[in-house]
């Protein structure tokens, strides 16, 4: 799930491996198509997902696949693909 273009976030933050999220290069331009983004993993209940905000990760532009939509269910508490 992204979260936000990695130029947003403070040179501080750290992804879920422990690199910095930069979004300049060693030269000091911008990198540009990069981005932060939560893991989802998959839940309990057959078809449900987590969304692990606390878990994140720097994904570039090239490899993001396609965009999917997803419904919160409340009762259970997670995620479901929208069909």
């Amino acid at each position: 799930m992204i979260l936000s273009p990695a130029s947003a976030v403070d040179e501080r933050v750290c992804d879920l491996m422990g690199k910095r999220v930069e979004s300049k290069d060693e030269e000091g331009k911008d990198r540009g198509g990069r981005y932060l983004a939560a893991i989802i993993t998959p839940s309990l209940l057959p078809g449900s997902f987590l969304v692990n905000l606390w878990k994140q990760i720097v994904v570039n532009a090239d490899e993001i696949e396609a965009e999917v939509l997803m419904e919160y269910d409340e009762a259970t508490r997670y995620y479901y693909l929208t069909v």
